[in-house]
């Protein structure tokens, strides 16, 4: 890049956002599409509202079923969009230890076997923490050792007795 080229994006954001709608139009129907869709119908520019309006009448037009929305669901689909001093993935760990549903206990299951996201090392750590305190050890023993990345496996080895963590490969 020479000194005159700047290579900073200067579309006009309603462009993105209509892009961003246009795409939309071929997907499936799901919670994801109808967060995205509703931010596009919402929106101030007519064009983004026009190009929300036309993906979701070829999402219809495709599967007109309606889609099961759960509180969870909502709340797991935002669960990695806060930053961790704002301490909430945490209080949500806890606030599903606590809920003992079938749902909770899923996205527990698929949080502490590092399947559901990017979660990191620390807020695994966090985790691992909150499930000791609270005496679930039907969760303990979903914990497929042999599945989780190398960094996390140490942390689920230390604090758990090996009887109650799935695995071959734990610290005595």
């Amino acid at each position: 890049m020479d000194d005159f080229e700047d290579d900073r994006d200067f579309e006009p954001p309603w462009e993105r956002k209509e892009k961003q709608m246009e795409k939309l139009g071929g997907s499936e129907w799901t919670l994801g599409a109808l967060l995205t869709l509703y931010q596009g119908l919402t929106d101030r520019s007519d064009r983004v509202r026009s190009s929300a309006m036309v993906s979701l009448m070829e999402i219809a037009e495709k599967n007109p079923e309606p889609v099961k929305v759960t509180s969870l669901q909502v709340m797991m689909r935002f669960f990695y969009d806060f930053t961790k001093v704002s301490g909430t993935r945490p209080a949500i760990f806890e606030f599903l230890l606590k809920l003992r549903t079938e749902e909770a206990d899923h996205y527990l299951a698929l949080l502490l076997n590092d399947k559901f996201g990017n979660g990191n090392v620390d807020d695994y750590r966090e985790f691992i923490g909150l499930l000791a305190k609270a005496n679930r050890p039907e969760l303990i023993s979903k914990i497929d050792l042999q599945n989780l990345p190398k960094r996390k496996k140490p942390i689920a080895q230390r604090l758990f007795k090996p009887r109650l963590v799935n695995g071959p490969e734990t610290l005595h």
